[in-house]
């Protein structure tokens, strides 16, 4: 990066992981600036925030498809990690609770399309013993390919991201000199069976024109359409708007009518739901939902508690946080007893899901209480993370509030994802207080060189001569998220800086947005509920 962007950078933090990370960055030996033609350096702010900030929007159930898809990809690594924590029941932790590379396979499996004619999927990250059948989603040398992602990543609404699949696949299919075998409804009910409808269409003919099978040469297309439609059909698109309807309650609740113990009993009855099988909802995603109430508590809590953060006792009162604490305990040993533990505590890293498993089910009279043991530390250590979760944001005078009130609006609630009010900020020029300058001393000169040229910056950044002391001073800003970024977040700052590159006649910096992980709701959750002293990586993907 220091040789491929030929940029002067400034390191800014929000957060005081990201304050750490930032010092250490301005501390490393960089080369010195290069000119750009005669042109004075460009500059770019390197914007780094802590994920802990702001955990209910990438914990949130959103209706767009892309989020599902994240969510449903599967992990590699798991399978060898589990296999790891076998046999471990005696003892070390290490081996259970010890950070993993968990990549997301971004594949999908295209049904109807005979075996031999698509690509088998790279089992490399995952370690297994073969390889499964499927198409990447993304093809990062293809233009066409990562065009059609973005459009898909950036559709505002479920609607708009079904209808694009639909255009795509007829297009397909009429360059193939095919016509589709169902004819196109108006209603949006209609639409995912009839995109399952063209895609056999198209993953099924054989010849078309030219040689060959359809599948193959039309296989980018087909790879997205069949991502989606698996992933909305599949029994976790019914758990995910479960989750979301009770996320929306959690949020009515707090926000709205500051109805905490509300929230709680609303917990404590859908985890009794989930422990007897009524509805979608698992006990896993009750737990899920604990970080996106926790990281609600700063738009909750009392007007004197602001910037108070020793004061506050996060959104439940103690009892209130020992009963739910206790009623989660004894979930999940009712769950290890029964047939479907996987998909119930499937919120939990294969490799501490398998160990206690194990120890539930050793010979002898004393795995019970070993599987309790291991569960009660996991799940200390989870709510003294909330707790830290809770208050993170207290002490930000301008950045604090997620949620924005609208009694007249389409929903009463609706909340604002802190990345997108921070590109908010740079976009609109606003001083923001929180951010915390670092000075580099030159240590920083040319970070991230080249590689903004790699996308299209060399020639169109230009130089100040005056040190920026705001990120919105600088030719281009990099939002980086220390913890991982949500498809939410990436689609919410890309709308952002749209809308005010459209309205605004003043040139604004580029703004980029990345992270060290592509998250989604069960990603944060095997973050968190691990033993205290470890963290476990669950980063989902480079791309």
């Amino acid at each position: 990066l220091v040789h491929q962007m030929g940029a002067q950078c400034e390191a800014f933090a929000l957060g005081p992981t990201a304050q750490l990370l930032a010092s250490e960055v301005a501390q490393l030996p960089l080369p010195p600036l290069r000119e750009l033609n005669g042109r004075p350096t460009p500059t770019l702010a390197l914007l780094l925030v802590d994920r802990a900030l702001d955990l209910a929007t990438p914990c949130s159930h959103g209706e767009h498809p892309a989020d599902l898809v994240v969510a449903a990809a599967t992990r590699g690594g798991d399978a060898r990690s589990e296999a790891r924590a076998r046999g471990t029941s005696g003892g070390s932790s290490a081996a259970v609770h010890a950070c993993e590379w968990r990549p997301a396979e971004l594949r999908a499996q295209v049904v109807g399309a005979a075996p031999d004619t698509l690509p088998p999927c790279d089992a490399r990250a995952g370690g297994g013993s073969s390889p499964a059948l499927g198409l990447e989603l993304v093809d990062p040398g293809s233009k066409a390919s990562m065009g059609r992602a973005a459009m898909l990543l950036h559709a505002r609404k479920q609607k708009d991201a079904l209808q694009l699949l639909r255009k795509w696949l007829k297009e397909a299919l009429r360059s193939e000199g095919l016509a589709p075998s169902v004819r196109s409804k108006a209603g949006v009910a209609e639409l995912l069976p009839e995109i399952n409808s063209l895609i056999a269409d198209l993953a099924s003919t054989q010849g078309g024109v030219g040689a060959g099978s359809t599948a193959v040469r039309q296989r980018g297309v087909l790879a997205l359409a069949s991502a989606v439609a698996s992933s909305m059909a599949s029994p976790r698109s019914d758990r995910w708007q479960a989750a979301a309807a009770l996320e929306r309650t959690a949020l009515m609740m707090m926000v709205q009518a500051g109805d905490t113990s509300g929230v709680q009993q609303s917990l404590l009855d859908a985890l009794a739901n989930a422990q007897a099988g009524k509805g979608p909802l698992r006990i896993a995603d009750v737990l899920t939902l604990l970080p996106y109430v926790y990281s609600l508590w700063p738009d909750a809590a009392p007007p004197h508690m602001q910037g108070d953060v020793d004061s506050s006792s996060g959104p439940f009162s103690l009892q209130e946080e020992k009963d739910l604490l206790q009623a989660v305990g004894k979930a999940m040993m009712g769950a290890l007893a029964s047939d479907g533990w996987r998909s119930q505590l499937d919120c939990l890293s294969p490799a501490v899901l398998a160990h206690m498993h194990e120890l539930y089910h050793a010979p002898g009279g004393d795995g019970r209480k070993a599987a309790q043991k291991e569960a009660r530390a996991v799940l200390q250590a989870f709510f003294a993370r909330l707790s830290h979760i809770g208050r993170a944001r207290l002490a930000l005078p301008t950045l604090r509030q997620l949620s924005t009130l609208d009694m007249f609006g389409d929903a009463p609630v609706t909340l604002t994802p802190l990345l997108q009010r921070v590109a908010r900020g740079v976009v609109q020029r606003t001083e923001m207080p929180e951010l915390l300058h670092v000075s580099s001393s030159g240590a920083l000169s040319g970070l991230i060189s080249k590689g903004l040229g790699h996308l299209g910056l060399g020639s169109m950044l230009g130089g100040k001569k005056e040190r920026p002391t705001q990120p919105w001073q600088c030719d281009a800003v990099l939002i980086f998220v220390v913890g991982g970024l949500s498809s939410a977040e990436e689609r919410a700052v890309h709308a952002e800086v749209e809308e005010a590159s459209a309205t605004r006649a003043a040139p604004l910096p580029q703004v980029f947005i990345a992270g060290t992980a592509l998250v989604s709701p069960q990603d944060i959750a095997q973050q968190l509920l691990v033993r205290k002293g470890h963290t476990l990586s669950t980063a989902t993907s480079s791309a």
